[in-house]
């Protein structure tokens, strides 16, 4: 018994040891069945997101990617694998078919994907020979942010010291004589006005406050009658045609040397952006001189989300226009010196292969014809250094934005000609709209740091008029070019947006104090960064004005009259105001201040065809009058702006840099009062005190003070866009370039109707969730990466490493961190795989 169970046990264990064995050698291959099969379909997710479909060749390409594949690799070394096979035979495609070299493969990635291979070119991928036309579709879709590096030497320029002019200019015929006669005609004024007011205090003597009142008075006077000067000689000029004395007139069959055009822009509505930019490629194609152009976006933009806009829609726009390899775009990662230092970046790693710069801003609009002609005068005039335009002010709609642009169209073509016309080629520079000479600019307008802190030290904010004089100071001419037409921009929609760019532009131009000392400045650049000093504290000094006259007028009520002087005249002396000479330097005054409009009537008064395009001369002088009282209006506010601005400056107060308001979104009377209601409290005390003086002086103040007591109402009303366009329908400020659109405008509102920016709750998980955007993004990091890991880029990375689930992501990298990790390439790769699944 004992033997049969032994046996029946040695019969039944055998075949369960050979059953064990038999499911042991299973279980590995089953194993390695299900790996073989998340690899399959991890392979097949990632041809889909090239767009394959279901099919044969989708299994084509994922048998490709399987050959040679270990049979125990994870389904992420499959898809590591898979990238190598497919980054290889793209770059052996750039490089033998497309000739270009040093591209990243992070480049070429993103370019298959906005290809849509799989779609559109499914029997392609891994193929030994492609097609023309994939080649040509390749390569308009590779996103190549730069070209290639062809450094220029910038240094930093010194105040203290300068060498001896490099480049000296002939003299331009017959400057001298009309500078004597606008600075002729601006002194004998203030002297005139002067001895007026000397005539007015003079019966009841001269007191020490007096004095000082005729002093502030002769120093604000002497400004308004060099406008009026200008204007008058401008009004004189005006119409003449062709190019400023001493330049040469180049031919039509004028070579263009090599030129880009710049956009600079800091947080700005990229969408407005890429439309401008659209419009002003179109028009360059339209001149067939396109050839001679690059377009560089040059982003200083610290909002992640605009950023992110920015790569999107350059990317769309580049394929859009066709302008692989001619449009480029850069994001900054240090933001040091601002603008000025965006395009000495610009200069130093790239300026080698331009002889030309034009530089926009992000609202500017320039034709094609205009650009290609002052290139082509910049390339005939060789002593040039700088060809700055004077852009007329388009496409605003609010009351006040309409009131800034009617000025600009009328009263700014007279005072430019003027100006141009006895700045000759020392002329000034304004930052945007103008063409420079690249290597001029390089070798001798790098921006000097000032001593101190900020507000008056550090990096200057008001860099172009200090360019201007440093290019004027080797040598190089600045010159006006106020008749050539088809140079645009926009303005400050409202008042207080005007404000706060004026607020930068004011610390700005007080920093100017520091530089107009510098060694070797020509004379008439010394008088420029004067005059950008000179137009903001000329508001406190006019404020001063007012209050020392109505202190004078209180010692005068207040003090013990005393009417004899024996020792002078045994007659009586009353101490008192001639009122009829003061009316009559009031007259004088007005007169003098409101000149330059009438001149700007005038010269469109004697043109018919300009005056039908404002609709009429009646209609365009009623205009006129209605901007007159606009900007009477909103004076005396700009006036207390731009008066403690200066003491906030002085005090030592910071602007900062923020980004320019360019939307029309209005203002609400809530935000109308909060921002003015010191202003009508300042209005309302100088009231109350003038009233106590003399009943006479309020009535002369009551101009001002209506400014300032309805100074909430006056920039609410000002502020809404219905009203701007309800004026607009009733030929109210009215421009010509409302009536007949100019072609670049109506190229740039069509390319707005056809550019939207990609939806996001938040740059970050846009990049990580979508695709194509992230890999974009890794494509231009791959061309362009931070110099330096910052401790926020490495705090990201840290945080993104330690994460475990997408769950975690807002509360372990919040939004203060958010530009840091989309910085940082591998921080993007790691949550894109934690978050988006992609490889």
């Amino acid at each position: 018994s004992h033997q049969r169970h032994a046996g029946i046990n040695r019969d039944l264990v055998l075949p369960m040891d050979s059953l064990t064995a038999s499911l042991a050698s299973q279980l590995p291959a089953a194993a390695e069945d299900r790996r073989r099969t998340r690899v399959t379909n991890v392979l097949r997710r990632y041809f889909v997101a090239l767009g394959y479909a279901q099919g044969p060749e989708l299994t084509r390409v994922v048998t490709y990617a399987l050959r040679e594949l270990p049979l125990n690799a994870s389904p992420r070394a499959a898809i590591g694998h898979a990238q190598r096979h497919l980054d290889l035979w793209l770059q052996q495609i750039i490089r033998t078919e497309l000739g270009l070299h040093a591209i990243t493969p992070e480049t070429g990635r993103a370019a298959l994907l906005s290809l849509a291979i799989g779609h559109a070119w499914p029997g392609t991928l891994f193929a030994a020979v492609v097609t023309p036309d994939f080649l040509t579709a390749l390569f308009a879709a590779l996103p190549l942010a730069l070209p290639s590096s062809a450094p220029l030497l910038m240094p930093e320029q010194a105040l203290t010291r300068c060498a001896a002019t490099a480049n000296p200019r002939p003299p331009v015929p017959g400057l001298k004589g009309r500078r004597r006669a606008v600075f002729g005609l601006s002194l004998l004024g203030t002297a005139a006005a002067m001895y007026q007011m000397w005539l007015v205090f003079l019966p009841g003597g001269i007191s020490l406050i007096e004095i000082l009142l005729m002093i502030l008075f002769a120093i604000n006077f002497f400004w308004i009658a060099l406008t009026f000067a200008s204007g008058l000689l401008g009004l004189y000029t005006l119409g003449r045609g062709g190019l400023p004395a001493g330049l040469m007139t180049p031919l039509q069959d004028t070579p263009l040397p090599r030129t880009v055009i710049l956009l600079p822009v800091y947080n700005e509505d990229p969408v407005h952006i890429f439309a401008n930019v659209s419009a002003i490629y179109e028009s360059l194609r339209a001149t067939g001189e396109l050839a001679a152009f690059d377009f560089f976006v040059l982003s200083d933009s610290t909002n992640p989300e605009r950023w992110i806009a920015e790569e999107s829609l350059w990317d769309a726009t580049r394929r859009r226009l066709g302008a692989t390899g001619r449009l480029f775009y850069r994001r900054r990662f240090d933001n040091t010196a601002r603008k000025a230092g965006n395009l000495a970046e610009f200069c130093q790693r790239w300026g080698g292969q331009y002889e030309a710069m034009l530089v926009l801003d992000a609202d500017s609009l320039m034709e094609g014809r205009t650009i290609v002609e002052m290139v082509r005068i910049l390339a005939v005039n060789p002593t040039v250094g700088l060809l700055q335009t004077v852009p007329l002010l388009i496409n605003r709609n609010t009351l006040f934005a309409r009131a800034q642009q009617f000025a600009s169209r009328v009263y700014g073509p007279v005072l430019a000609c003027g100006l141009a016309a006895w700045h000759g080629d020392d002329g000034n520079y304004w930052g945007h709209n103008a063409l420079l000479r690249v290597r001029a600019f390089a070798a001798h307008a790098g921006m000097p740091t000032l001593p101190g802190r900020a507000p008056f030290g550090g990096h200057i904010l008001s860099h172009d008029f200090v360019e201007a004089a440093l290019l004027r100071r080797a040598g190089w001419g600045v010159v006006m070019l106020p008749e050539l037409t088809g140079s645009y921009e926009e303005s400050p929609p409202t008042l207080l947006d005007h404000a706060q760019r004026d607020r930068r532009w004011c610390q700005g131009n007080l920093q100017h104090l520091a530089v107009i000392g510098g060694a070797g400045l020509h004379p008439m650049s010394r008088f420029h960064l004067l005059t950008g000093i000179m137009s903001y504290l000329s508001s406190p000094l006019w404020f001063g004005f007012i209050v020392i006259g109505i202190l004078a007028a209180l010692e005068t009520r207040f003090e013990l009259p005393q009417y004899f002087f024996p020792n002078r005249t045994p007659y009586p002396v009353w101490h008192v105001i001639d009122p009829a000479l003061a009316l009559r330097l009031l007259e004088t005054t007005m007169a003098v201040l409101l000149a330059p409009k009438l001149f700007g009537w005038i010269a469109l008064a004697r043109r018919p065809l300009l005056a039908e395009a404002f609709g009429g001369r009646w209609q365009a002088l009623r205009n006129v009058l209605l901007e007159t009282v606009i900007s009477a209006l909103t004076a005396p506010v700009q006036m207390l702006f731009q008066s403690r601005f200066v003491v906030d400056v002085f005090l030592g107060r910071d602007s900062g840099w923020k980004s320019q308001t360019r939307d029309e979104r209005g203002l609400t009377l809530k935000e109308a009062w909060q921002r003015h209601q010191h202003h009508a409290t300042a209005g309302l005390l100088l009231g109350i005190a003038a009233g106590a003086v003399s009943l006479p002086l309020l009535g002369w103040m009551a101009p001002a003070l209506v400014g300032m007591l309805g100074a909430a109402g006056v920039s609410y009303v000002g502020s809404r866009l219905h009203l701007g366009l309800a004026a607009r329908r009733a030929g109210l400020l009215a421009i010509p370039e409302e009536i007949t659109q100019p072609e670049i405008a109506a190229r740039a509102e069509a390319a707005l109707a056809d550019i939207s920016a990609p939806p996001m709750d938040s740059a970050l998980t846009t990049v990580i969730s979508d695709n194509r955007i992230g890999a974009l993004h890794l494509a231009l990091l791959s061309q362009y990466a931070p110099a330096e890991v910052t401790e926020l880029m490495a705090l990201a990375h840290y945080r993104a490493h330690h994460l475990h689930s997408a769950v975690e992501l807002p509360t372990r990298i919040e939004p203060r961190l958010h530009a840091a990790a989309l910085a940082n390439a591998q921080t993007v790769n790691r949550l894109r795989r934690l978050v988006g699944g992609f490889a």
